[in-house]
Order: structure tokens, then sequence, then C-alpha cells
């Protein structure tokens, strides 16, 4: 779920995500505050936030997946080199 500020150009999920956690911080730092201008109910909720996607693993460097891969291949271990 993409939005548009203003100027018409997307935001991404990560920053719609993060702006409403601060906007929900926000409210419940002034709400703590004691603030006379506080909403006099919590105005966001937690099931308000959006869910980021979980990342996919980071690939290894060829360089480092290849010395991975002969190291596996010199355990003696049969079972152990499978695993």
């Amino acid at each position: 779920m993409a939005r548009t500020h203003g100027r018409g150009r997307t935001v991404g999920l990560t920053v719609y995500h993060q702006d409403v956690v601060d906007l929900r911080c926000f409210f419940e730092d002034i709400a703590g505050w004691g603030r006379a201008s506080a909403p006099p109910r919590r105005p966001l909720f937690y099931s308000d936030i959006p869910r980021l996607p979980k990342p996919l693993p980071r690939a290894l460097a060829p360089d480092v997946d290849r010395a991975l891969i002969a190291a596996v291949a010199r355990l003696e271990d049969r079972f152990v080199r499978t695993g």
C-alpha cells in the first residue's frame, strides 16, 4: 500500500509506516504531558499501523559462498556435510 503526498509523488510503505508510528507517539506524549490540546481518547491504535513486508535474506557474496561450499565439501561426516 503506497500513499501519495501533496505533490502527487508516491510515498513508500516504510515511510508511511514510520509516519503513523511517529504520529501515534506524538499523541501518546501530549496525553502523558497533560496538554489541554490532547485528544480526549487515543486516536491511533497499534492495529492502525500498517504491517511491513518481511525482508528477504541477503545473498552471500560470491567469494564467501565459494569459501563456504569449499569448507562444507571438506567435512568428513556425510551427515554433517548434508546438513
